[in-house]
């Protein structure tokens, strides 16, 4: 006899906080085929920008790893083979080819504390990254890198926008649907922004003014937001951007790659 939201809430994972907070608003409003239709669209779109950043950043990790390995294979077996010969004649070698060989000799020599040192810097890095500070300010130099940020960035305001849209229309209020949307912008730069917009409403201002002062994301979307609680239209005209944030992501992950 328990609400559909409570028996998910109970149950935990895969019903986060945003599906139970949609299926919360279904039951308050009597709208719960509507909302949950919202809601596979809006994971159904999820699931489909998650492929596509997986696809464009396996392709330049295999790219990188090949150069790494086939660099330390040339430098380590090949190089030396080649110039066995002409160091047995006694000639004098360029200094770039005496400073490959002497990283040849010492890739051969030390290895093994090579790859203890790789292993111990990844763990170090882990560790390094899980500290709250240190992790704003990785997300933050990631933010202003070239084509990375701008990808970062864009994916960012398309979740913003679709999931903020999708959480007004199922009638959750413009609080509770930011609470949630933080969550899923993946960065925490962009999540503490929200922190702050989400304070600036809750004293009563407009969404739209604090959004333009954190100066992360476009002014294409604050005049959306501006002209949609102005005119009463903040949902549909959420939605609609939504459609053209996602083109734009597209367009960055096809430059990126």
């Amino acid at each position: 006899g328990q609400p559909l939201h409570h028996a998910a809430r109970d149950y935990g994972l895969p019903f986060d906080d945003m599906i139970v907070g949609m299926m919360k608003a279904a039951d308050a409003s009597g709208r719960m085929a509507e909302i949950l239709h919202q809601l596979a669209d809006l994971l159904e779109r999820s699931v489909e920008l998650r492929r596509e950043l997986v696809g464009a950043t396996v392709y330049p990790m295999i790219v990188a790893g090949l150069i790494v390995v086939s660099s330390v294979i040339l430098i380590t077996f090949v190089l030396p083979r080649i110039m066995e010969p002409i160091i047995a004649n006694g000639r004098e070698l360029p200094i770039p080819t005496k400073i490959l060989l002497g990283i040849a000799s010492f890739v051969r020599s030390w290895w093994l504390g090579i790859a203890a040192a790789v292993i111990a810097g990844v763990y170090a890095w882990r560790s390094w990254i899980r500290v709250p500070d240190n992790r704003f300010r990785l997300d933050g130099w990631l933010l202003r890198l070239p084509l990375v940020g701008r990808l970062l960035r864009d994916v960012a305001v398309a979740r913003f926008t679709r999931t903020l849209g999708t959480l007004v229309s199922a009638g959750m209020p413009i609080l509770g649907a930011l609470r949630i949307v933080r969550d899923t912008l993946g960065n925490t730069v962009l999540m503490r922004a929200i922190d702050q917009v989400q304070d600036k409403v809750t004293t009563g201002q407009s969404l739209a003014d604090p959004l333009e002062r954190c100066g992360h994301f476009p002014a294409l979307l604050v005049q959306i937001v501006n002209i949609g609680e102005r005119s009463g239209r903040l949902e549909p005209m959420l939605m609609h951007a939504a459609g053209a944030f996602d083109r734009q992501v597209t367009n960055s992950i096809k430059i990126f790659t």
